[in-house]
């Protein structure tokens, strides 16, 4: 099994890449659905301050591969049920996680995406996902905090890199190359 690592800045394209490979049926773990998880668990509502204090604050506490031990347990329960040929894992942001999935699983790439600050932003602008900063001023604090965590050098060590400046249709067609 190929397991893929995505990686790159909010807004980059890596849940787009991620709703492209799950349209071809693989399987696709979300790292942030950990924290959403954990801080659901404490009672706590999904807004991005909260989101991004609790990752950090876990990453603090317990390891800057908390997350990522967090994502191999759930992928150890779905590789009970099923052997994908691919599986693809949303949201890698530190070496330490590269190392940690690296250790578990033989076949592991990490895709980058990548794309400009001000592409990025206007597309968390037209999302409006939950834990999305809307202000300017969030956007870049929620880079920089990303940013400390390592984010930066997993993209700049990608097996893959996709630049995605361009339309939906560039990025599905790049998308499905990968696939093949």
């Amino acid at each position: 099994m190929m397991v893929y690592g995505l990686t790159g800045l909010p807004g980059s394209g890596k849940s787009e890449v991620a709703r492209i490979a799950r349209e071809h049926g693989f399987p696709l773990i979300r790292m942030g659905g950990m924290v959403w998880e954990h801080v659901r668990e404490l009672g706590l509502p999904l807004t991005p301050e909260i989101v991004g204090k609790m990752a950090q604050e876990a990453r603090e506490k317990e390891g800057a591969d908390i997350w990522a031990k967090n994502t191999i347990e759930h992928i150890r329960q779905l590789l009970e049920k099923e052997s994908p040929k691919y599986l693809f894992i949303d949201g890698i942001r530190s070496m330490d996680e590269v190392d940690c999935f690296g250790k578990r699983f033989e076949d592991f790439r990490i895709v980058g995406i990548h794309s400009s600050p001000a592409t990025r932003y206007q597309r968390i602008i037209a999302r409006k996902r939950v834990d999305d900063t809307l202000s300017f001023k969030s956007f870049q604090e929620r880079e920089r905090r990303e940013l400390s965590w390592g984010v930066a050098q997993v993209i700049a060590l990608a097996d893959i890199m996709i630049v995605n400046e361009g339309s939906l249709k560039e990025l599905r067609e790049r998308t499905q190359e990968l696939l093949q």
